[in-house]
Order: C-alpha cells, then sequence, then structure tokens
C-alpha cells in the first residue's frame, strides 16, 4: 500500500480499486509484472498513468523510498522465512537459480547493495523488453499493445 503505483494510481487518481508489481526470477530469465484492476470507466486513462509512473521511476526515484523498499523487502523475506513452505521455495530456487542455498545475512547484503543507478539499470532494460498484455472484461477503451509499448519506449 506504501508503493507508487498503490499512492498515485489508486489513491490519488482513483483509477483502480487494485495494483500491484510482481517478479518471478528462474535461471535463465524472468518476469515482471504489473497488475491493475479497474472499472470499465478508468480503463482508458489506466494505461498512461501506469506508464508515466513506471517509466519515470528510474529518474525520479528517491533515496527515502529507495530505503523504503530495501526495509520492506528485508522485512518480507525474514517473515518469509516463518513458513516451512516459503523456506523450502526459497532454497529450491536459490538451488535451481544459484546452485546453492544463499543465507540470509547474504541476502540482506545484496539487498543493501542496491542503489539509485542498479534500479535504474533495471528499469531501463525493463522498458527495453518484449511487452506481454493481458486483459480481461470489457476492454475496448484499453490502449493496443504497440502504443503502450511507445510511451514505455520514449
Amino acid at each position: 500500500m506504501s508503493s507508487r503505483l498503490f499512492q498515485r494510481i489508486r489513491e490519488e487518481r482513483r483509477l483502480v480499486y487494485g495494483i500491484h508489481c510482481f517478479n518471478t526470477a528462474y535461471a535463465d530469465g524472468g518476469l515482471f509484472g504489473i497488475y491493475a484492476g479497474t472499472g470499465e470507466d478508468d480503463l482508458g486513462e489506466l494505461a498512461p498513468a501506469v506508464c508515466e509512473e513506471f517509466a519515470g521511476v528510474a529518474d525520479t526515484l528517491s533515496e527515502a523510498e529507495l530505503v523504503r523498499a530495501r526495509n520492506q523487502i528485508k522485512a518480507g523475506t525474514l517473515m518469509a522465512l516463518e513458513s516451512s513452505g516459503a523456506r523450502s521455495e526459497q532454497a529450491a530456487r536459490h538451488l535451481i537459480i544459484h546452485g546453492r542455498p544463499i543465507p540470509y545475512a547474504e541476502i540482506v547484503t545484496r539487498i543493501e547493495a542496491v542503489d539509485q543507478a542498479a534500479v535504474q539499470r533495471v528499469v531501463r532494460r525493463l522498458l527495453q523488453g518484449e511487452l506481454t498484455l493481458a486483459a480481461l472484461g470489457p476492454i475496448d477503451e484499453l490502449e493496443s499493445l504497440d502504443k503502450i509499448a511507445a510511451r514505455l519506449a520514449a
């Protein structure tokens, strides 16, 4: 609820009833996505607003936002260790991707190493990648994938 997308798209602009980012890492790639649930009346405004927020984060991320994000990731990772299922999934993911389990102290060190430059590199790389769009419901007002890609490339 403290993310930029949630605050700006949901709370300030009231374009969605739910919005969040997600990612999944694989040994040879990954997936980064944005989920947004909205009504038909706000659909035409939603894609441009999300593109604006996502594309702008590389240049406007504050140090306070970066610190808060690091702290949230560390807390979420630590809390997940309380679940045996989550611990097993994390260990399996580490073995598949890195060939070894990664100790929590090393994870924290890696999280702390993320700086503004790293965020900028990742955002720019994501913006250059091929997009996929999935939409359900009455989507007549949704921009085309090509138009969304052009917004993000600009």
